[in-house]
């Protein structure tokens, strides 16, 4: 696995659990990005915003619709979505791992060590934009336990055709098209 710049740190702690900025995987030399570190409003300035999507996840287990922070920080090699466990369950992910799903540890911003599951079998990801249904994108699952929001990495926005226009703002639009669109309201799990 080739190494990847890490960027900056997480958006901000939420309800509790630790930021996890840019993440380096500790099992190898090289670098991952963040699989969580979502923001709040406890750590935004008032009327802040992220871009979060409604989204239709499926797996062999299940399908679930909810809503995803969008965040270009979560950078990856590959399409990844970050899962609660409580999504991973719907989705019939967890707890009983899929064959071929490993756990990797991650070394987040002071040090703090976080272990998520990298499940290998593929989660179909689709935007629900109002008058649309965009995608399906396949995306590896990485469950990670203490996280409360689905989360799409770098490559999983950019298949999809998410554009962030004004991220602070929730602004957004798909690639095919000009129509602003506007952030949903967070979904915690």
């Amino acid at each position: 696995m080739a190494a990847e710049t890490e960027r900056g740190a997480a958006e901000g702690a939420k309800n509790g659990s630790q930021s996890r900025g840019a993440l380096a995987e500790s099992a190898s030399s090289s670098a991952r990005a963040s699989p969580g570190g979502s923001a709040s409003s406890s750590g935004r300035a008032p009327g802040a915003m992220a871009v979060r999507v409604r989204v239709r996840l499926r797996s062999s287990g299940g399908e679930v619709v909810t809503v995803a922070l969008a965040s270009s920080g979560y950078e990856a090699e590959e399409s990844e979505i970050v899962l609660p466990v409580r999504v991973a369950e719907r989705l019939g992910l967890y707890p009983r791992l899929p064959a071929g799903s490993e756990v990797r540890e991650y070394r987040g911003v002071g040090g703090a060590v976080v272990s998520a599951f990298m499940v290998r079998e593929p989660v179909s990801v689709s935007v629900l934009a109002g008058d649309r249904e965009v995608g399906p994108a396949v995306a590896t699952a990485v469950i990670t336990p203490g996280e409360g929001e689905v989360i799409l990495s770098d490559r999983l926005i950019d298949a999809l055709g998410i554009v962030l226009l004004r991220p602070g703002e929730g602004v957004w639009r798909l690639a095919d098209e000009e129509l602003l669109r506007r952030s949903e309201r967070p979904e915690r799990w």
